[in-house]
This record gives structure tokens, C-alpha cells and sequence, in this order.
């Protein structure tokens, strides 16, 4: 059996930090529609596919982040970026939790 051909799913997504109510430290989150095939209802840190129009992953993220929380990308300090990783999912939905 022929091994089977690499699909490039490359992602970027934003870990956006800031100053809350008290001084606390936020993190943004987003819940995924309930109407999406894939990750429906599940919370996640804004993101998505990269797009022809990105000129880099942070462009990506920053523009994901303008989609789904409206967050003006001009607000937005780039202080660090993490190196990339490549990982298989392996875990499964199931209706009370996780299985891995």
C-alpha cells in the first residue's frame, strides 16, 4: 500500500493577553459554532487555516482573530512567536468527554 500523501493544514492561531478587571491577566477564547462539521461548540484561541491573501501566519491569526472577536488588528503587539510543530489528532469526541 502506497504511503499516503501529505495534506498541509497549516494553522496559526493567537494567544492574546491582557490586563483584566484587578490587574489579572485574560486570555481570549473562542467557541466554535454549533453548526461547523468539525470542532462544533468546542472553546479554542482564535485561528484558522492559512488564506491566499495572508502574507504569514500572523497575518492569519490576526485576521481570524478580526473575524470571530472583531479585535482591531492595529491593537495588537506582537511580542513573541512560537516555533511552528507538525502533530497527528488522535483523540475522538465522544459524548462525555475525551478519549485519547
Amino acid at each position: 500500500m502506497p504511503p499516503k500523501a501529505h495534506i498541509d493544514r497549516s494553522i496559526a492561531v493567537l494567544i492574546c493577553i491582557f490586563d483584566g478587571d484587578n490587574v489579572e491577566l485574560r486570555v481570549i477564547l473562542t467557541q466554535c459554532s454549533s453548526t461547523l462539521s468539525s470542532h462544533s461548540g468546542e472553546v479554542a484561541l482564535p485561528g484558522g487555516k492559512l488564506e491566499e491573501g495572508d502574507r504569514d501566519k500572523i497575518a492569519t491569526a490576526l485576521r481570524e482573530e478580526n473575524e470571530e472577536n472583531r479585535l482591531d488588528p492595529s491593537l495588537v503587539d506582537v511580542v513573541s512567536i512560537l516555533k511552528s510543530f507538525s502533530m497527528k489528532v488522535t483523540w475522538r469526541r465522544q459524548k462525555y468527554g475525551w478519549k485519547g
